[in-house]
């Protein structure tokens, strides 16, 4: 019966931790996964592929652990609040957080227990690394602009 009643609550104080400490996990996954390719210009559009694969264990592992609606979302805030911090495009921020409520929604059609929804809503959830370069191709001078503004030598651009 008490088990039955926490698992009609919202998030407990024990999730939003488990959920905390698997976003971190996310997060340097994603540091991880930037590394493969992130230090080489050319290779650069290569990360999001990278990131995809380090960090899918991490994702499902919490939709493993918590199975209700409220982790994705707050993983997505978290991973985009932390590279918004550390001086990332603000529209790659912006879609963690649009993709994961979008995932969110995915997953729990199906009360987080369908294999293939948690993979969509992972797939939906790991678009958001291209989001750094969708300016790239929106509107090319104002993302240099910006990336000039922000310390990028123009050389390391233009290579």
């Amino acid at each position: 019966m008490a088990n039955e009643l926490q698992k009609k609550k919202g998030l407990t104080a024990r999730d939003l931790i488990t959920t905390g400490v698997l976003a971190a996990l996310y997060v340097v996954c994603a540091f991880i996964g930037e590394c493969i390719f992130g230090f080489f210009p050319v290779l650069t559009f290569l990360c999001p592929l990278s990131i995809a694969l380090i960090c899918g264990p991490v994702f499902m592992l919490i939709l493993a652990k918590v199975p209700k609606h409220g982790p994705i979302l707050i993983t997505g805030i978290l991973v985009g609040g932390v590279l918004f911090v550390l001086g990332m495009y603000w529209l790659m921020c912006l879609a963690y957080v649009i993709l994961g409520i979008v995932a969110e929604i995915v997953a729990g059609s199906a009360n987080f227990k369908s294999k293939t929804r948690n993979l969509l809503a992972y797939m939906i959830f790991v678009l958001s690394p291209i989001f750094s370069y969708a300016m790239l191709w929106i509107d090319q001078d104002a993302y240099v602009q910006y990336l000039v503004a922000n310390g990028t030598e123009q050389a390391y651009i233009y290579q």
